[in-house]
């Protein structure tokens, strides 16, 4: 009996690892299809743009200013989007759970179609990032085809951004994007290292953007 006994546990052991193995494969593979559930579903969301453009606040905005910017400490609870709406409209896999205070968006702009695709900007606050602008093209099936930030900002602990963007002509804008980390040199100093990244963002015939580096400059103050 004592000879069995070594031989039984590297059976029993032998068995544990193979019921581990199989455990993390599995939770491996549900992680994967949920994954992949997600997009799949996403991807065939799609923008009743019909039934929405009576909603926007403004039309063909091309410089957000003080003059028509967003109130987002007070914003205008009529322009919210729904729970169905805020998904249908932005399509994003990568959002944050919807919340009517947190993460959410609002209808900001109808913009003018340029062809045959449709565009509009939402006015959206991320807890976890900050306030923008979000420039959304779409099909004439609602699904969205392109998107780029149109002004932004927000930050949180010592990174900070502020971005904006300039409409050159119909389809081409310039975004300039003010990206910043804060930290505390060796004297005691308050260090602030910025990026500001210029790129340039041009609506192609298929609806898809062209996206051009302009350049990127490097501040430390």
């Amino acid at each position: 009996m004592k000879k069995l006994l070594p031989i039984l546990s590297i059976i029993f052991i032998a068995s544990a690892c193979s019921t581990n193995n199989d455990s993390h494969a599995n939770e491996k593979t549900a992680t994967q299809y949920s994954t992949d559930s997600i997009k799949q579903k996403f991807n065939s969301l799609r923008f009743d743009y019909n039934r929405a453009d009576s909603k926007f606040k403004f039309i063909d905005i091309s410089t957000i200013d003080s003059t028509n910017e967003f109130n987002f400490d007070k914003p205008d609870r009529a322009l919210l989007l729904s729970e169905k709406e805020y998904y249908e409209a932005l399509q994003d896999s990568n959002l944050e759970y919807y919340d009517a205070d947190m993460n959410n968006a609002f209808f900001y702009s109808k913009q003018s179609d340029y062809k045959n695709f449709k565009r509009y900007i939402f006015a959206t606050i991320d807890e976890n990032i900050g306030y923008n602008y979000i420039y959304n093209i779409y099909d004439t099936s609602g699904k969205k085809t392109s998107s780029f930030a149109y002004k932004g900002f927000g930050g949180d602990g010592g990174w900070w951004y502020h971005l904006n963007t300039k409409k050159e002509n119909d389809n081409t804008f310039i975004q300039t994007n003010i990206d910043c980390e804060g930290s505390i040199d060796s004297s005691g100093n308050n260090v602030s290292v910025c990026d500001s990244i210029i790129t340039k963002y041009m609506i192609k015939n298929d609806g898809s953007l062209q996206e051009i580096s302009l350049g990127k400059f490097t501040l430390t103050r």
